[in-house]
């Protein structure tokens, strides 16, 4: 198997990738998707004048139909391998449509106002055409196939799927891709910093180790850390060393020399002395401390 389009440069690249959580700072919101076959399930297209607080998008995939852009006096056919968008707010009809249509439409709002900007234009034209590009194609395919599967994950695949047609609609219809949300390089390393100092706490964790896994120098990583979190690198190696500490000196029942291994110290010694210096009693004390509190 061959992986298309790679080069190390693309591979570092994906390395360096901000990789979001799956929710979307516009607060997309898709409402209903309807696949239509005249001949297929015998239903009558409404030609009906109408239209929509939200963005209503159709894909033809055989045959064709004719949207009326009744704001502007324009009719549009659309035919096979081709797509239509409806800005809200923008009456249109059907004028005719043959035989052999299969379409599947798509509808979604946007209610997050501080992305009225990136949409300004989008909303202020009332008819964007489409292209039916291998992707949106796929995506198709792939909600189809999960619709009939009904695996436990079929909804979260096909909302998925639904927010990439979205997506490419409204790069299509030349969304200001300029005013996208834009992560700092500086922020996605102290991240990558931070949840690799949590994933680490048990090992004999030190500045240079951070700063080899985030492919920074130590001390530029260490001045981005302070400036960024208000504390050293340092520090918080220490202080996330100390907390989980703590937390098995109160919870398990390991005895100090197995706690000082599992955060990462090579003797109870070592250890003692660095959990002294930071909450001023021994780990000793510090259990019975702990336990005689539960107790009260």
């Amino acid at each position: 198997m061959k992986l298309e389009n790679y080069n190390n440069t693309r591979g570092n690249q994906l390395e360096r990738l901000n990789l979001l959580p799956i929710q979307d700072p516009f607060k997309i919101t898709p409402l209903w998707i309807r696949c239509i076959s005249h001949e297929l399930n015998k239903q009558k297209l409404s030609t009906k004048a109408h239209l929509h607080s939200f963005y209503e998008a159709h894909y033809v995939f055989s045959g064709s139909i004719k949207y009326n852009d009744l704001e502007n006096r324009k009719t549009y056919t659309i035919k096979n391998g081709n797509g239509i968008l409806f800005s809200p707010n923008s009456p249109h009809n059907i004028a005719s449509f043959s035989n052999d249509l299969i379409k599947i439409s798509i509808t979604f709002s946007i209610s997050n106002d501080n992305a009225n900007e990136c949409f300004q234009e989008i909303a202020s034209k009332s008819v964007h055409l489409l292209k039916i590009s291998e992707t949106v194609s796929c995506d198709f395919d792939d909600i189809l196939f999960e619709s009939d599967k009904k695996n436990i994950f079929s909804p979260y695949l096909i909302r998925d799927r639904i927010f990439s047609i979205i997506c490419s609609i409204l790069r299509q219809a030349n969304v200001h891709e300029e005013l996208k949300i834009e992560t700092k390089k500086e922020d996605i390393r102290i991240s990558s910093a931070i949840q690799y100092i949590n994933d680490n706490k048990c090992s004999a964790l030190t500045c240079e180790d951070v700063a080899q896994y985030c492919k920074f120098n130590t001390k530029y990583l260490s001045r981005l850390f302070k400036q960024n979190t208000g504390i050293t690198l340092l520090d918080y190696i220490h202080k996330t060393k100390n907390e989980e500490a703590k937390r098995l000196l109160m919870k398990s029942n390991f005895s100090l020399e197995e706690i000082s291994s599992l955060t990462g110290f090579s003797n109870v010694y070592y250890f003692n002395t660095f959990f002294k210096k930071i909450n001023g009693v021994t780990p000793g004390e510090y259990r019975k401390l702990s336990q005689s509190n539960s107790k009260e």
